[in-house]
C-alpha cells in the first residue's frame, strides 16, 4: 500500500467520536505511510484530522485529492510539456547565440593567437640572436682578458725572463768563446813573434850566450866582447839546451 485513508460519512458527534480516541491519534502519528482523513462533513473536525498528513473535508474530497482528475492531469502535463519545450527552445536559442558569439570570439582569439605567435617567434629570434651576439662579445672579451692575464702572469713573466736569460747566456757564451778564440789567436801570433825574437830561439839555432857574475853584486853581465873578460874568469855559457860553467884560459882580441 502507498497510503492509509481514514473515511467516514457524516453523522453525529457520537458517531465520529472514535476518531477522537488517543490510541487512534497515536497510531496515526506512528504510521510510516502517509495518512489521509476524510471524516464527516466539511464542518466536522476530529483529533485524527490534526494527526493526519492530509485532511479532506469529506470522503469524496479525500478520493479526489488521492486520485486527481485525468483530464486535469493531462492538461497540466500538456501545459508542462509546452512550458518545458519553450524553455528548451529558449535555452537552445541562448546557447546558439552564445555558441556563435564564442565562435566569433574564438575566431578573433585564433587570429590574435596567430599574431601573438608570430610576434613571439620574432621576439625569440631577436632574443636568441641578441644572446648569441652578447655571448660572442663576452667570449671575445674573456679571451682578451685571458691573454692579458696570461701575458701579465708571474709564471709567463718568469718564463719570458728565463728565455731572456737563456738567450743572454748563449750570447755571453758565444761572446766569451769568440773573445777567447780571438785572444788565443792573438796570443799565438804574439807568441810566435816573441818566439822569433826570443834569445832562446837564437840559442836553439846553435848560438850561445856568455855571461859572468859581476863582482860585488848578484847580477850577471852578458859578455859581448872579449875585452870584457880576463884570464881565469869564470863564465857561464847558456846553450839551447842546458848551460856550461867555463874558465877563461886565454883572451884573444879581434884581429
Amino acid at each position: 500500500a502507498d497510503m492509509i485513508v481514514l473515511c467516514r460519512g457524516g453523522g453525529s458527534i457520537e458517531d465520529l467520536w472514535a476518531f477522537n480516541e488517543e490510541c487512534v491519534a497515536r497510531a496515526i502519528a506512528r504510521s510510516a505511510m502517509p495518512v489521509v482523513t476524510g471524516i464527516g462533513h466539511e464542518i466536522d473536525f476530529t483529533i485524527a484530522d490534526f494527526c493526519a498528513d492530509l485532511r479532506a473535508p469529506t470522503p469524496t474530497g479525500a478520493a479526489e485529492q488521492i486520485i486527481p482528475d485525468t483530464l486535469h492531469l493531462r492538461r497540466q502535463i500538456a501545459d508542462r510539456e509546452k512550458h518545458v519545450e519553450q524553455a528548451i527552445f529558449r535555452k537552445l536559442a541562448r546557447d546558439q547565440r552564445a555558441l556563435n558569439q564564442n565562435l566569433r570570439f574564438l575566431g578573433d582569439l585564433k587570429e590574435t593567437l596567430d599574431n601573438l605567435s608570430l610576434r613571439l617567434d620574432l621576439c625569440v629570434h631577436r632574443f636568441s640572436r641578441s644572446v648569441h651576439d652578447a655571448l660572442q662579445h663576452k667570449e671575445q672579451q674573456l679571451r682578451r682578458l685571458a691573454d692579458r692575464l696570461e701575458r701579465r702572469s708571474p709564471v709567463h713573466v718568469l718564463e719570458l725572463k728565463a728565455m731572456r736569460i737563456e738567450y743572454l747566456q748563449e750570447r755571453l757564451v758565444r761572446k766569451i768563446l769568440s773573445t777567447i778564440s780571438n785572444k788565443e789567436a792573438a796570443l799565438a801570433k804574439w807568441a810566435a813573434l816573441l818566439d822569433s825574437m826570443s834569445p832562446l830561439a837564437t840559442l836553439a839555432r846553435g848560438y850561445a850566450i856568455v855571461r859572468k857574475i859581476t863582482t860585488g853584486t848578484a847580477s850577471w853581465t852578458v859578455i859581448r866582447r872579449s875585452s870584457e873578460v880576463a884570464q881565469d874568469d869564470h863564465l857561464e855559457v847558456l846553450l839551447g839546451e842546458g848551460s856550461l860553467d867555463c874558465k877563461v884560459l886565454a883572451v884573444r882580441e879581434k884581429e
